[in-house]
This record gives structure tokens, sequence and C-alpha cells, in this order.
């Protein structure tokens, strides 16, 4: 289904779709490139220390605190993702600033998903480089939020589910 939305789509409505699309886009990309870039990096600060890490007396590596406050992240990003796609109804299909309401909720929606993601990754990150040496193979867990970011990625196809959920709830 190319358009779910109840109310017809107007000539004008298809480029709001584009740019919409397009901006989500480069920054789930940006975000994915300062994950990557800051990984990068961290690999090298972890391959060059020789000092164990310097926060003492904790018995659980430091990145699996991260991986397990990223799992819990991930699990976040869905709930608050869903929260905000629910939030106050934009108004009845026949409503003709209904469509720029929901497609800014998809957009909130979506941003707010992927940072929450990103941020888990770049926590995990940095308490990988506090735990220093040995501490790379924990950057494998970066896996677990770069998939969330994967699963909120801003597609045609998810924009057209919304859209359609959304004029069936009015």
């Amino acid at each position: 289904m190319r358009y779910a939305w109840a109310m017809p789509l107007s000539q004008e409505d298809e480029p709001r779709i584009q740019v919409l699309l397009r901006t989500l886009s480069i920054t789930a990309y940006a975000m994915f490139a300062g994950v990557a870039l800051f990984a990068a990096i961290a690999a090298g600060i972890i391959t060059q220390q020789t000092a164990p890490s310097t926060v003492a007396g904790l018995s659980i590596p430091l990145p699996a605190i991260g991986l397990a406050l990223a799992l819990g992240s991930l699990a976040a990003s869905f709930v608050i993702k869903g929260a905000l796609l629910r939030t106050a109804s934009p108004g009845s299909a026949g409503d003709p600033e209904a469509f720029g309401k929901a497609l800014a909720r998809f957009q909130r929606a979506t941003i707010v998903a992927l940072a929450l993601c990103e941020g888990a990754c770049l926590f995990l990150i940095v308490l990988s480089i506090m735990e220093g040496p040995g501490a790379l193979p924990w950057l494998a867990g970066l896996m677990v939020p770069i998939f969330g970011m994967v699963l909120h990625f801003p597609t045609r196809l998810r924009l057209d589910q919304f859209l359609s959920d959304s004029s069936q709830v009015h």
C-alpha cells in the first residue's frame, strides 16, 4: 500500500514526505557515523593502553554494565517511540493540518528512538575505554544498540504503516 493515509494526499504531500525521509535518513546516517568514528578512536586508545582499569573494587567489567544498560536503552527506545507515536491525536483525517502533525510525530519519535540507541553506544564505548586493556572485545557489544538503530531507521514503508495506523484511530 503506497499511500495509507485516509485523507487523499495532495500534490504537495509527496515532496513533504520525501523531505522528511531524507532529513531523517541524514540524521540517522550522521548518528551511525558518529558512533563508528568514536568506536574507531576508542579501539585505538584501548590498544595503546597499558595500565589496568582505574576503577578499583568492581568485580564486573565496566563494559558489561554498559551492555546491560544498552539492552535497557534498546527496550526503552521502542517503548518511548511507541508512546510518542500514540500521543495526543493530531486531528481528524479531514483536518488539513492532521497530515503535517502526523509527520511531525513520526519525525520526533524516530529521532528520540535513534538518540536513545546512539547514547547507549557512546556510553558503552566510554566504559570500554575506562576498562582499559582487554576491553576491545567488549566493543562487539555495540551491535546491540546499533541493531536498535537499524530497526528505527526511517523508511517509506514504516512511515506509510504509521500513517495507516494513525488514520484508523480517528
